[in-house]
């Protein structure tokens, strides 16, 4: 399996949990921005250096993912909540 689509998704919470510090010193309106320059950024380095063309165990790259996935619980928990209130 390649990486590509683990680290995708390990920027993208990256990249909120980064923002979300920088919409607590400046506005919303940085916050969106500086999300998307986070993910940009994140995604840039993943292809110029060729991490994500690395093969990897299938378990290495769930756990990627589930390393993305603990970066959103912690920055945005409430939705969170309202998923697993949803699914029960």
């Amino acid at each position: 399996m390649k990486m590509r689509i683990p680290l995708i998704v390990l920027s993208l919470g990256i990249a909120l949990f980064l923002s979300h510090y920088v919409g607590l010193v400046w506005n919303d309106s940085a916050k969106n921005v500086s999300y998307m320059l986070f993910m940009v950024a994140l995604i840039f380095v993943f292809e110029k250096t060729k991490i994500s063309e690395k093969k990897v165990n299938v378990f290495a790259g769930i756990g990627v993912v589930i390393v993305g996935l603990l970066f959103e619980i912690v920055t945005e928990p409430k939705d969170w909540s309202y998923l697993l209130g949803v699914l029960t």
